[in-house]
């Protein structure tokens, strides 16, 4: 099954997210939840926001912990 998930960050933190070789990702279902954290991010590093919008096949996650 596939269900869509959200990152919230920054211009900057995107481009430092695809200059790297991570394999792991903070993601949530809630859209409101990640536009919180893109504002956070923004705010801390002078630049705009940005939601990545993803959708994954659930047998691929692994949950290690919750934020909230």
């Amino acid at each position: 099954m596939k269900i869509r998930l959200y990152h919230g960050t920054s211009d900057a933190g995107l481009i430092e997210l695809l200059k790297s070789d991570r394999d792991r990702l903070y993601l949530t279902a809630d859209s409101d939840q990640a536009a919180y954290y893109a504002e956070c991010a923004a705010e801390s590093d002078d630049s705009g926001e940005r939601i990545l919008v993803i959708e994954v096949d659930t047998a691929n996650l692994r949950a290690d912990q919750s934020s909230f």
